[in-house]
């Protein structure tokens, strides 16, 4: 038997095995697995636990065995060795080696991204030492990030995820006046270092904010280009055009896609407002991740365990939705960070060979901050008709006066309840819960950089593996392009009447806009 048919043996074994799950309740699926296998792993800062998945040890072992046979590590080990893995762009994926995983990376490639991450290290040392002021001499006593996407999503994550900052950040990303003459209002020009973020410097959003800040830092100040230009430093791949924006640069690699630039140069808001050491530790949580994930083996390795979940629920147990749900307040917005990193990498329905995807790729994630949501969509996943699959991610808290043993509780509470409900004896239909909901539980033993590098890192490699066994390129991201150069298309029409590319349709739509705006 081939390799291949090997495979696709294993996966008509999965689906068949399936279906007599259907009418399992939850007791009954953990009551069938084996008592030396235990459903959890504990990682220095972390604990993974998946007890509550509608998983049996048949399916577990099937599993297990389906990633052996894929070679889903040694592939991962492709990726972080430097092999051109995103073949569509022909590039390699290279954002491991920025926090220190070498592999089998050759030594030049890796100095090369170490010397970025440590240039824009000692810039931030520069800025928080005093050594690099403003134009008029004043130390900056503010940041001014424009990004948006991969850019800004994990800035913002992090810099409320770390708590009080030595200096404050402010984030522009969507092109909005009001927020943006919210944002500026608050700001002295004189002490305001602006940091500029895109790979491509060709990002609309980016580029019109620039415009905007670049006539608000003159105005205010009543400076001229070149004061603004010393106040700005560009982080960007594109040189040519960042060295039209400001006096301060930084490389980003074509090798690091936007999701993953976290980890570069563009985590400088961070190193500023957090500090160097900081940073530092984040680099390290998520390095020690690599290594865990590159050693161990399958039954021991959290992010490839959480993958073969993913891929059991979505293609197997046909959930429709992946809810995450964050009972750490300071991880407001750990969920759109988490919704770009998988929905962007493996949104796909185009295999690496160039056919159509024949099976379910990633499904859309949603969730948000707890106990905000148990007011608000719980009563949508308890009683509701949709099969979905959680995340519950908790603080690892027994201190009865602290507000997060209160947190840990609810998490835990809900956790119950949508993997094995409640019905209890003559209890009106209209009450009762029937659960049976996969969930994992995340546990972080405190809130600090090298524990958050971890929770990422875990969560960067569940994706990569993912797209292993969909057998989809995770690292481009083309349908994000195209609305881009769409959307450049209808500005034009709408500013300038040109509907000669539209159809009729969106002509007729043109016209009665900017109609309406005459009036």
């Amino acid at each position: 038997m081939s390799l291949e048919q090997s495979i696709e043996e294993a996966t008509r074994q999965l689906t068949e095995h399936a279906a007599t799950l259907l009418d399992s309740s939850g007791l009954e699926i953990q009551a069938s697995r084996g008592p030396e296998t235990n459903f959890n792993l504990e990682i220095d800062g972390l604990y993974v636990d998946w007890s509550f998945q509608r998983i049996d040890q048949v399916a577990y072992e099937l599993l297990l065995e389906l990633a052996e046979k894929h070679r889903l590590i040694p592939r991962l080990r492709d990726q972080f060795n430097g092999q051109i893995v995103n073949e569509t762009e022909n590039r390699p994926v290279l954002h491991t080696a920025l926090r220190g995983t070498r592999a089998e990376l050759d030594a030049e490639t890796f100095n090369k991204l170490e010397s970025d991450i440590q240039s824009a290290m000692v810039f931030a040392r520069l800025v928080l030492n005093g050594e690099l002021r403003g134009y008029w001499n004043d130390q900056f006593t503010d940041v001014l990030h424009l990004g948006i996407g991969g850019s800004c999503l994990g800035q913002k994550f992090l810099y409320d995820a770390l708590g009080t900052a030595n200096i404050p950040v402010h984030f522009l990303t969507n092109v909005d006046d009001t927020r943006i003459s919210n944002v500026l209002g608050r700001l002295n020009a004189r002490s305001t270092l602006i940091v500029v973020a895109s790979k491509s410097m060709t990002t609309e959003e980016v580029l019109r904010n620039y415009e905007s800040v670049k006539s608000w830092f003159c105005e205010s100040s009543t400076a001229s280009t070149k004061a603004f230009e010393h106040h700005c430093v560009c982080i960007s791949a594109n040189s040519d055009i960042a060295a039209q924006m400001g006096k301060h640069r930084l490389h980003l690699p074509e090798s690091i896609g936007g999701r993953y630039s976290i980890w570069s140069a563009m985590g400088l808001s961070i190193m500023i407002s957090h500090g160097v050491e900081v940073f530092g530790e984040f680099l390290n949580g998520a390095q020690e991740i690599d290594q865990l994930t590159l050693r161990n083996p399958i039954e021991q390795n959290a992010s490839l365990i959480l993958a073969l979940l993913a891929y059991w629920n979505i293609d197997f147990l046909d959930v429709e939705s992946h809810v995450v749900g964050s009972y750490v307040n300071q991880m407001q917005l750990l969920v759109p960070y988490l919704q770009q990193l998988e929905l962007e990498s493996n949104g796909k329905s185009t295999q690496t060979s160039g056919d159509a995807v024949n099976q379910r790729t990633t499904v859309a994630l949603w969730g948000g901050p707890e106990t905000d949501g148990q007011h608000a969509w719980h009563q949508f996943l308890h009683q509701g008709t949709s099969r979905f699959s959680a995340d519950l991610i908790a603080e690892s808290c027994s201190n009865n006066d602290s507000s997060a043993s209160w947190q840990l509780a609810n998490c835990l509470a809900q956790r119950h309840l949508l993997f094995h409900g409640t019905t209890l004896p003559n209890q009106p239909p209209h009450q009762n819960v029937v659960g049976n909901h996969s969930c994992n539980l995340i546990l972080l033993e405190k809130i600090d950089a090298k524990t958050l590098g971890k929770l990422i890192a875990l969560y960067e490699h569940k994706v990569a593996f993912l797209g292993l066994l969909w057998n989809v390129n995770s690292f481009d991201q083309f349908g994000v392009e195209h609305g881009k150069v769409l959307t450049g298309l209808f500005h034009r029409a709408l500013t300038s009447g040109d509907t000669t590319e539209l159809s009729s349709g969106e002509q007729d739509l043109i016209n009665t806009i900017r109609l309406k705006d005459k009036k």
